[in-house]
């Protein structure tokens, strides 16, 4: 071993005997790390189910449809938590597909939904103005966080015809 060689082996050997790993203070966490951002992260899986995939609703009402949900995600759905999920939905022209309103009424849930748990929701929503065949893009959505379908989770398509 030459001195080179000899003066980089000790002073590895110096900075290792520097170190104290028996710190008991926790290391930071990101935002993005650990149980809160994995929890946060499994809350985007679910499946509708309508009755019915197509309705009749009269122009610029407010009306309700019944829809199925399941939980398939490893954590609780709640309306009442400080970034809360809810039912919603947008409009969407039924030929040209384009998006008419992004950003349908909210549904609250009475309870959280459990892991696992199906329930049955009223949805309220809001008809267009304008008689027209529409598409009802039924999604949940983390409010302020993001839209299920945006997470890779199906919505539920509705054909309406506005009268």
């Amino acid at each position: 071993m030459d001195k080179k060689q000899l003066a980089l082996a000790i002073g590895l050997l110096a900075a290792v005997a520097g170190c104290d790993n028996s710190s008991t203070s926790p290391s930071p966490q990101s935002p993005q790390t650990g149980a809160a951002a994995s929890q946060q992260a499994d809350i985007y899986a679910a499946e509708y189910k309508a009755d019915s995939l197509a309705w009749k609703i009269d122009a610029n009402s407010k009306f309700t449809i019944p829809v199925s949900l399941k939980n398939t995600s490893q954590a609780p759905w709640d309306s009442a938590a400080a970034k809360p999920v809810f039912l919603s939905y947008h409009w969407l022209d039924a030929k040209s597909k384009k998006v008419l309103v992004n950003d349908g009424l909210r549904t609250r849930f009475g309870k959280p939904v459990s892991p696992g748990e199906e329930v049955a929701v009223q949805l309220t929503a809001q008809a267009p103005k304008e008689a027209g065949s529409y598409i009802l893009q039924v999604s949940l959505v983390h409010e302020g966080v993001v839209w299920f379908e945006s997470k890779k989770v199906k919505p539920l398509e509705l054909n309406i015809q506005v009268e």
